[in-house]
């Protein structure tokens, strides 16, 4: 689920969070919070009541599978981060860890939904890490696109939300 998360630090991986809930009728400009089935003016008439706390768990990092050549897929230690997302379409920061030392770059391909490349980019890898920031360039509309990292033989994939 998308939370629309822009203010304050950047949620953590795994981790469980208390959150107070109130809805918004009208894009996040006020909040409110009513009993089911009263009127909206009834429902947002205190301005100040929240509803229930509950338990939001974000998913823990994904750890990266490395593709062998052939049909061979093989688990190894590596890892990929991508953040923000969802996105802007402005500034991607990558983090790998884990690849072969031998590698120096990484290519970055940025699919949309029909297969089409709209994004091709080379990233620096030293020491088997990379740590980098992404110019996108305001390249990307809004939508879901598929992120292809190759480093040598393995290959990391990664869904991406940019958002107006």
């Amino acid at each position: 689920m998308v939370l629309n998360w822009t203010n304050g630090p950047a949620l953590l991986c795994g981790k469980t969070y208390e959150v107070d809930v109130r809805t918004s009728v009208n894009g996040g400009l006020s909040w409110c919070f009513g009993p089911a089935g009263t009127s909206q003016a009834a429902a947002c008439a205190d301005p100040e009541a929240w509803g229930k706390v509950c338990n939001v768990t974000i998913n823990p990092c994904a750890s990266a599978i490395g593709v062998l050549s052939g049909m061979d897929v093989e688990t190894t230690n590596a890892t990929l981060a991508m953040y923000p997302n969802p996105n802007r379409g402005d500034q991607l920061f990558v983090s790998m860890t884990d690849i072969d030392n031998t590698i120096s770059t990484v290519t970055m391909d940025v699919y949309d939904m029909t297969g089409k490349r709209i994004v091709a980019r080379t990233i620096t890898a030293q020491d088997g890490f990379v740590n980098q920031a992404v110019d996108l360039n305001s390249e990307l509309a809004a939508g879901l696109y598929l992120v292809n990292f190759t480093a040598g033989e393995q290959v990391f994939s990664e869904r991406l939300i940019v958002q107006p």
